[in-house]
């Protein structure tokens, strides 16, 4: 999952080409996922994640302050009985981290695409014969 909004739509877009676009609703099985940022897919994506680091075995709190601090600064803003995700623009990111985490958590909780094999079946040899000593 790629973040396809501001700086990331360009980027976005050169990922996709290389890569293919995870679409599955559109009959797309590559590897990037685009996500534009809108106030759904944040009520989606990080109460998702909270959820992961409450689960026994999914997610761990890092030993790192800054990591820790960072996954900190994301906010639940209520204004006028709505509720969206905001985090303060500091000299380290607009919690980036936190950020690309819940787009890591998104992405693991897809679940793969279509898979399937065949068996190929060997070619008969021809001409040679193998003779047992």
């Amino acid at each position: 999952s790629f973040d396809y909004t501001g700086p990331g739509i360009g980027l976005g877009d050169l990922l996709v080409k290389e890569f293919g676009e995870w679409k599955p609703e559109a009959h797309k099985f590559g590897k990037v996922e685009l996500v534009t940022f809108t106030t759904l897919t944040k009520r989606e994506m990080f109460p998702r994640m909270r959820r992961a680091f409450e689960a026994p075995t999914k997610l761990r709190i890092p030993i790192s302050r800054v990591i820790r601090e960072d996954l900190h600064e994301m906010r639940q803003v209520i204004t006028n009985g709505e509720y969206n995700y905001w985090s303060p623009r500091t000299r380290d990111g607009h919690s980036d981290r936190c950020t690309a985490l819940a787009l890591a958590v998104k992405a693991a909780s897809a679940g793969g695409g279509p898979f399937g094999y065949q068996r190929v079946e060997r070619p008969a040899r021809r001409g040679r014969r193998l003779s047992r000593v």
